[in-house]
């Protein structure tokens, strides 16, 4: 039986988990980053410089590799929120995905809102403003504070928690500088705990087995910016909420034309009316067949150094 063959979009630190992982499990890597010197092209058995963010040089690569090699059995990503790479590639060479469309959705803002909003999905007042003078407007209708946001960036890069309006100004700056497209997103602030999903969709049904409070403990001290610092697992609403959640969760991946597919979601459980409220929903692609555990990093360490995907 002819071995099978996993591409891994993303050779960083970060991934090196998900490459011995597939190999533990019997399958050949070929690993893409846009950092010649990525850590991860030291332990997969092939690999290709392209930048994740490039989904038509990443598919210029897997065509490359399929010619020499004569395969490619799935494609995936972990650790890295690049959808669209991932399925436009799935899609072109006719791989299990989730479709470009619904990666498109995952990777713009206004766009995944939008089809919240289209749904009935919970989620905070929004609206894509084009100056300060929007912005302002925004706020004079829901009050501070606001959170303001690039439209199309990563992580939390540019994101901002507005609390005076002397600040709008420069926010709006900061969230286009950070933007791609030089777009920005305001977002009414709701109070309450923070929770993030992890799970699947399997035939239009949610499973999320694991939801984690998020800790927020220094936003005072990172002031506007957003700074993680960590979660905990399992969550202390795991009970309380834990029917709620899933139903959010399918509803919100349903939006974005979801139906089998890894999704990571990111919600609130607002103080003010004690419901779940979906602030995001990511995707990440695996290869059929594969489910991915988590790993004690003391008997299975990352790779020596670190770099960042690009």
């Amino acid at each position: 039986m002819k071995q099978k063959t996993v591409m891994i979009i993303g050779a960083a630190d970060e991934h090196c988990i998900g490459i011995k992982t597939a190999q533990r499990l019997g399958l050949n890597v070929f690993a893409t980053d846009g950092n010649p010197a990525s850590v991860g092209f030291e332990i997969a058995e092939s690999f290709a410089v392209a930048s994740t963010y490039d989904e038509k040089a990443t598919l210029a690569v897997a065509n490359d590799f399929i010619s020499k090699n004569g395969h490619l059995d799935g494609v995936m990503t972990l650790a890295s929120d690049v959808p669209y790479t991932v399925a436009y590639v799935a899609e072109k060479l006719g791989l299990p995905g989730i479709g470009i469309e619904s990666a498109r959705i995952a990777s713009e803002k206004v766009l995944m809102k939008e089809k919240f909003q289209e749904r009935g999905v919970p989620m905070p007042m929004f609206k894509e403003v084009r100056d300060a003078n929007e912005l302002g407007l925004f706020a004079d209708e829901v009050g501070m504070p606001l959170v303001v946001k690039p439209v199309d960036s990563r992580g939390a890069r540019g994101v901002q928690l507005i609390r005076k309006r002397e600040q709008l100004a420069s926010a709006y700056s900061v969230a286009k500088e950070y933007s791609p497209s030089g777009r920005v997103l305001v977002e009414q602030y709701l109070s309450g705990p923070q929770l993030s999903t992890e799970g699947f969709m399997l035939d239009g049904v949610a499973y999320i087995p694991a939801i984690f409070d998020r800790n927020y403990e220094f936003l005072e001290r990172f002031a506007p910016h957003i700074v993680e610092d960590g979660g905990e697992m399992p969550s202390r609403f795991s009970e309380e909420f834990h029917d709620e959640v899933h139903e959010v969760m399918k509803e919100a991946a349903l939006a974005m034309e979801i139906k089998t597919g890894i999704i990571k979601g990111r919600a609130r459980q607002s103080d003010r009316t004690r419901r779940a409220h979906v602030g995001r929903i990511f995707w990440n692609r695996r290869h059929p067949g594969i489910l991915w555990r988590e790993f004690d990093r003391r008997q299975h360490p990352p790779c020596v150094g670190r770099t960042a995907a690009t």
